[in-house]
């Protein structure tokens, strides 16, 4: 791979990549002459063998895609093994267990957790500016996953998660629904945590900041009687357009004081 300055995007699949196990650039003791100080793209396809520093390795790679995949048995099928992806301020990692330097991902707003990426929570913690989490299937990334740990997001516009069947509402801190635009809460062969966390946000509704839930227009969830009480239709009623229920196999119709619960806040939902 030839040496340039202007060097902007290197685009490294498998047949290009599997005579070495690392790229010069990436290298802690760069030379002058194999550093390219204005890369800002730099994608990774099934290069296994391939040895990555915490990635990105600098703030100006502002786009880097790594990915490894397993073929199966039947023709033209390829499934994803794992994988991460960064672009304009969004990460997402798919069973990814590899370091990241969150330090040169400069102001992240959106991060994508999908089948047991395992990344230090800590890390999270500290990203003042994210806006949008997604966590799907992803509980078994720490030992005790809870709304606990989500306690110091409080700029978040968007939570999913996402059959993550270990998570609990155990640590909830109203503080972090200030902001909340969009809630998405729903297991596909189990309950989720919804029904216990709209529980506690009734139960806690006289003691939550001002603002807590009133910006929230969009709620999915697999518990539609968690919704239906009096005190969390009336708390959701001035900013809720849009509500979604999916995966809830016990309900067959609304009882008459669900039916009062809602029709009582006088708000026409789009369903």
């Amino acid at each position: 791979m030839a040496a340039t300055a202007n060097l902007a995007r290197v685009d490294a699949g498998e047949e290009k990549a599997t005579s070495f196990r690392t790229l010069p650039f990436l290298s802690k003791h760069l030379r002058q002459d194999t550093h390219y100080p204005i890369l800002s793209e730099l994608i990774i396809y099934e290069c296994r063998k391939l040895t990555l520093p915490p990635m990105p390795h600098t703030s100006s790679l502002t786009h880097f895609e790594v990915a490894n995949n397993l073929k199966t048995v039947k023709p033209r099928s390829v499934r994803r093994v794992w994988s991460v992806r960064f672009m304009k301020n969004r990460l997402s990692l798919s069973s990814y267990e590899h370091a990241l330097a969150f330090h040169n991902m400069g102001k992240l707003e959106s991060i994508t957790f999908r089948n047991g990426s395992k990344i230090p929570w800590t890390d999270l913690q500290q990203l003042t500016s994210l806006r949008n989490l997604l966590i799907e299937r992803d509980s078994s990334m720490w030992s005790s996953p809870s709304m606990a740990l989500l306690s110091t997001l409080t700029s978040l516009t968007s939570i999913s998660l996402l059959d993550c069947e270990k998570f609990t509402v155990d640590g909830f801190d109203p503080l972090i629904t200030v902001n909340l635009k969009e809630l998405t809460i729903y297991n596909y062969h189990s309950d989720s945590i919804a029904a216990d966390l709209l529980s506690e946000v009734a139960r806690i509704k006289k003691l939550s900041p001002p603002g807590s839930f009133h910006q929230l227009t969009t709620l999915s969830v697999d518990r539609i009687s968690a919704v239906l009480v009096a005190p969390i239709c009336s708390l959701l009623a001035a900013s809720l357009h849009t509500l979604h229920f999916c995966y809830d196999g016990r309900m067959k119709s609304l009882t008459e004081e669900e039916n009062k619960a809602w029709w009582d806040t006088g708000v026409v939902l789009q369903m």
